[in-house]
């Protein structure tokens, strides 16, 4: 019984450690796919992608994009549903 509960006991704390990692992998996908990027002008290039508190700032060759992140509300362990919110497109 003991080894079960140890066992429960160590998977939660992995699960937990892993959770963080995760949701940045969701959001650097979610924005790199993002069909506002697919919008920028024509020869328009990506230069820098900075990852700030409340979202993201892309430079390109002409503009400087802020992208802002929200968090939604939830009950569950893991992933953070979020929506990307972009400022400030050409």
């Amino acid at each position: 019984m003991r080894i079960f509960l140890f066992f429960l006991l160590f998977c939660q704390t992995a699960f937990a450690a892993l959770s963080p990692i995760q949701q940045s992998i969701r959001e650097w996908k979610e924005l790199l796919s993002s069909e506002e990027l697919g919008h920028l002008p024509s020869g328009e290039m990506i230069e820098e992608i900075l990852r700030k508190d409340d979202g993201f700032e892309i430079k390109t060759t002409n503009y400087l994009i802020d992208v802002e992140l929200e968090y939604q509300d939830t009950d569950i362990l893991g992933p953070i549903p979020f929506n990307l919110r972009f400022k400030d497109l050409p």
